[in-house]
């Protein structure tokens, strides 16, 4: 009896100890059967290599692998290039192809810094055709005098900005009226009508035409009564010259002390020094004129000094700016050439603008002299003759 009782006893303590052991193992398995991510790749690619072209989007798609792990919901991403003049990326994983190459994308997961992944970015050349050609409409259908030139692929705007081949063919249909080069520049040869065509080179067939009036010119001066002149620097006078900002625009037979010459505006030139005005080498010269209403004008007239002829004292190339507030200029034409070996000299403008102010710099002039000095200036509206 006592023996069996034992034995019952060890059976219960037996049971006992196996549905404990049979409760851990349950936990573990519970515990160990929990599926987490280990891997992660680019979706629809091959070779873990992505081509795109120049100016080409691509979004990243992530997959997490296992596909049954549970813990992918989890998951979010920082995206890094490793050449942002290749292509860019964003926080969405959006690719944006900047320029010829290739550079390396990583994927780095923000909660599981042990994963990572990376892929190629491959940039190739892109043709972009062009898809417009603008041209100011002050140009569509304007007059210019016999022997004048203008540089027509200086007015042209080519859309888009980034088009792959840029090259514009020009033509003319009456070579007895203008000739054009390849690179745009017109001349004018003769009287009459004449179309410039202007077509793209890439293949896109944009085409623009350009109508041009060629005539006979009239020069008129504007009246230049109640005008002001102010200088960008202390004028030089003497006794000779006078040297005022007026006397750019007194009466263009008035005389200075000495017999028989003009009176002239005289400006230092840049890196000069002269009673006791210095102006420094970066320094720009000009004088702007007040016209006191908005006037239209396409030219100027300026004479040189007559008495003292040296080509050292003559302005050798200037530029126009106009404005109507007197504080935000605009360039009306840059680099204009100013012949030196004429007492008198009218030069075009490339097309007819409208300002109450107009400013010239002084952009050019000869090493040897210390100063500039212009006896006579005037702004001019051109008309043309019909034929």
């Amino acid at each position: 009896m006592r023996l069996v009782k034992s034995i019952g006893f060890v059976w219960i303590v037996l049971l006992s100890l196996t549905i404990m052991t049979v409760s851990c193992n349950s936990d573990d398995d519970v515990q160990e059967n929990v599926i987490k991510v280990t891997r992660i790749e680019v979706e629809g690619i091959t070779d873990d290599i992505v081509v795109l072209e120049v100016a080409d989007t691509y979004k990243v798609n992530v997959k997490l692998l296992p596909d049954d792990a549970e813990d992918k919901d989890a998951y979010s991403y920082e995206y890094s290039s490793a050449n942002e003049e290749v292509f860019k990326v964003n926080e969405d994983g959006v690719i944006t192809a900047i320029g010829v190459g290739e550079a390396a994308l990583r994927i780095d997961p923000v909660n599981n810094t042990d994963l990572w992944t990376s892929i190629t970015v491959k940039v190739n050349s892109k043709l972009f055709l062009i898809e417009s050609l603008d041209i100011d409409p002050a140009y569509q259908d304007f007059y210019m005098g016999i022997d004048k030139s203008i540089n027509l692929s200086e007015i042209i705007s080519i859309n888009p900005e980034f088009a792959t081949n840029k090259d514009l063919i020009f033509a003319s249909d009456d070579t007895s009226v203008a000739t054009i080069t390849r690179r745009g520049v017109l001349t004018t040869v003769g009287l009459g009508d004449v179309n410039i065509s202007i077509k793209s080179d890439d293949g896109s067939n944009i085409e623009k035409t350009i109508k041009i009036k060629v005539r006979n010119t009239t020069y008129q001066n504007l009246d230049r009564d109640g005008w002001e002149v102010t200088t960008s620097h202390p004028y030089f006078a003497d006794g000779t010259v006078v040297g005022t900002p007026e006397s750019l625009i007194d009466d263009p037979d008035a005389y200075g002390t000495m017999e028989g010459e003009p009176t002239c505006l005289v400006l230092v030139k840049p890196g000069k020094s002269l009673g006791g005005i210095t102006v420094g080498n970066d320094e720009e010269v000009y004088f702007i004129i007040d016209m006191k209403k908005e006037e239209d004008f396409d030219a100027f007239y300026l004479r040189h000094r007559l008495k003292n002829a040296s080509a050292f004292l003559r302005l050798a190339e200037a530029s126009v700016y106009g404005s109507n507030n007197g504080v935000d200029f605009e360039s009306v034409a840059e680099g204009l050439s100013i012949n030196v070996e004429e007492n008198e000299v009218i030069v075009d403008l490339p097309k007819t603008v409208s300002y109450r102010y107009f400013k010239l710099t002084y952009d050019k002039w000869h090493a040897t002299g210390n100063t500039v000095q212009i006896s006579d200036f005037n702004i001019i509206k051109l008309g043309y003759e019909e034929l």
